[in-house]
């Protein structure tokens, strides 16, 4: 008798599942990212704002002013939206660049970086700070709705910090590789958000996607790769069911070690199951049981549901029907009872036409040729006719 263990059924690690497997892990989640990425690229191009995904912005650096700091020319980078009070001088900032329409004449320096040395100088107390910050607003700051779809983005550092009397603030920046500072103050409304650390690699990535070539590779080429992942999966799931169906037509032998990498024991439907099992022959069941069910015996989750049918079994031949009940009690959902339902209809009608059978050739009088034996005894010969009777 066969005998099948957990063992035997584990996953036929073929070419096609580990794809489908790798499918699952990088592309679906590179392709959900990507096509959430091009969703927000592209209104906010349209709203004329900078990408905003989960608090994080993006910004490309448009010239080379910052390459003293360490970036390159189109580089894009992260940027985080910080409250104005947290903004410091020496802070590296994108912001819209237009006149404030305030001169620095009616502000007060609060906060100075020294470029060279790269140190910061505070100028203002905290105390002062806070009190100023508390004031009304009176000073109608411009926004992003108040500016030209033209409106340039710059990428750079902090060189000093002004407030207003009612505690608005003002920042002058300053390119690191340029000699002077920026000839407009830059409201605090206008700014984008501070620089997020970056990695070049990343930089040069991101720059990359930006682009119409690196969208068609990071949308296209994951959607043509997973498209044949999907169609490998697909070969390989109707090279089980074909295999399958020769099982249940009784072309391939359950045994056979295909079927046991292809774990057609345990992914056939139930009722193809009750009604394998119920066209075995005798001196088979056991092994097909086994073949079956055997992987939940060693299993403690399935220990009672396989003891249930363990002895739903011993009624196929006592009495069916308890058999085929069984198996419709502890079927679910509709489908799998209207399976169940048809399945039990064509085994009877199956053994319906084995019985005929078998009367019919039971009842069929046995014919002899001559010579043959017979209850022990040799059948007579039928008399030879004359050639001329045969004529006449």
């Amino acid at each position: 008798m066969a005998k099948f263990k957990k063992s035997d059924y584990k996953k036929h690690q073929n070419m096609y599942s580990i794809m489908g497997k790798i499918g699952d892990i990088i592309f679906y989640p590179v392709i959900i990212i990507t096509l959430i990425c091009c969703a927000v690229i592209f209104t906010a191009k349209n709203e004329h704002k900078v990408p905003s995904i989960l608090g994080l912005s993006m910004v490309n650096i448009s010239s080379g002013s910052m390459t003293a700091a360490g970036f390159e020319k189109n580089d894009i980078v992260f940027l985080t939206k910080k409250n104005p009070e947290v903004l410091r001088a020496g802070d590296i900032i994108a912001f819209y660049y237009t006149s404030s329409g305030v001169s620095k004449s009616n502000l007060t320096l609060i906060q100075s970086y020294d470029m060279k040395k790269q140190e910061v100088s505070k100028i203002f107390d905290d105390k002062t700070f806070k009190d100023l910050r508390g004031n009304e607003r009176t000073i109608k700051l411009k926004n992003i709705n108040d500016i030209s779809k033209n409106t340039d983005i710059y990428f750079h550092r902090i060189k000093n910090v002004y407030m207003a009397k009612d505690g608005t603030l003002f920042y002058e920046t300053q390119g690191d590789s340029n000699a002077t500072a920026d000839g407009l103050l830059v409201a605090e409304s206008l700014v984008v958000g501070e620089y997020l650390y970056t990695p070049q690699f990343l930089r040069s990535v991101f720059h990359f996607v930006s682009t119409s070539t690196g969208m068609m590779v990071m949308i296209v080429a994951p959607l043509a790769i997973l498209m044949l992942f999907m169609l490998f999966s697909i070969i390989e799931q109707v090279s089980k069911l074909s295999l399958e169906g020769r099982v249940l037509r009784r072309e391939v032998r359950y045994d056979d070690p295909e079927c046991i990498k292809a774990n057609i024991g345990i992914e056939m439907e139930p009722s193809d199951k009750a009604k394998f099992y119920a066209t075995t022959d005798l001196d088979e069941r056991n092994a097909v049981a086994n073949f079956l069910w055997g992987y939940m015996s060693e299993n403690p989750k399935d220990a009672l549901t396989y003891k249930g049918i363990m002895h739903a079994l011993t009624y196929i031949d006592e009495d069916p029907n308890k058999y085929w009940l069984y198996f419709l009690g502890t079927s679910q959902g509709k489908r799998q009872k209207k399976l169940l339902h048809k399945a039990w209809q064509e085994w009877i009608q199956e053994e319906k036409i084995k019985s005929l059978t078998k009367t019919s050739q039971k009842d069929t009088p046995k014919t002899t040729s001559k010579g043959e034996i017979i209850d022990g005894k040799i059948a007579p010969k039928r008399p030879q006719r004359e050639n001329n009777e045969r004529k006449n």
